[in-house]
């Protein structure tokens, strides 16, 4: 296979892949949006596009197998950058899954209960971290600057920290609700939702640290 041909093929992928990044980003950034104004509007889009996310990362797939089973022999750094980039596919995808269910989540806390609940700040400072931390990552990975990841780390170190600070905060205020009660019983449920997108939020930087990691390597 012509070195050129290879290498426009790989960019053609890079480039969606990118564009695939971008859309993740704009979903979580709708997510904490409906936190924010508790308006049910931006997460309602999220979930409509499901399936386009994962019409995206079939495609990424199925190019990144073209290039490997259809043009042979490709071999050393460049069997390993496509192998790289399928990964990051994959952990992409599981990515969009996170946004998909934080944002069914957030439709649900903002749909579901008789009174309204500011969200707590903590949380929407945690999912704009993790968001954060995932854009810089696939910045990174874009164009092609690996070669150090300590911002990375740290930028998920802060979620990590961020992640156990609400937690913590948030079972502490479970212990005061009285469960025998509607009201306490709606407020445990509420605060059981937040706990869930907090757990979303922290895996996306969970995936955008494997994604760091495997870029890295390359």
């Amino acid at each position: 296979m012509p070195r050129n041909d290879l290498d426009r093929q790989i960019s053609v992928v890079q480039n969606e892949l990118s564009q695939y990044a971008n859309v993740v980003d704009e979903l979580f950034d709708r997510v904490i949006a409906t936190l924010k104004t508790l308006d049910p509007y931006d997460a309602k889009i999220v979930m409509q596009r499901e399936d386009d996310l994962e019409k995206s990362a079939e495609s990424i797939e199925e190019k990144l197998v073209d290039i490997m089973t259809l043009q042979q022999p490709i071999v050393g750094r460049d069997l390993r950058f496509i192998v790289a980039l399928l990964v990051i596919n994959q952990r992409m995808q599981r990515v969009s899954h996170g946004a998909i269910g934080a944002a069914r989540l957030a439709n649900d806390l903002v749909t579901q209960f008789s009174s309204v609940a500011q969200t707590p700040p903590a949380l929407i400072d945690l999912g704009e971290s993790a968001r954060t931390l995932l854009a810089l990552t696939m910045k990174k990975c874009a164009t092609n600057a690996m070669q150090s990841i300590q911002d990375v780390i740290a930028g998920e170190q802060l979620v990590d920290s961020k992640n156990r600070a609400v937690r913590e905060q948030l079972l502490e205020e479970m212990k005061s609700f009285d469960t025998t009660t509607a009201a306490g019983a709606d407020e445990t449920r509420r605060v059981t939702y937040w706990l869930w997108l907090a757990h979303r939020f922290e895996r996306a930087a969970d995936h955008a640290m494997a994604i760091a990691r495997r870029a890295h390597t390359i």
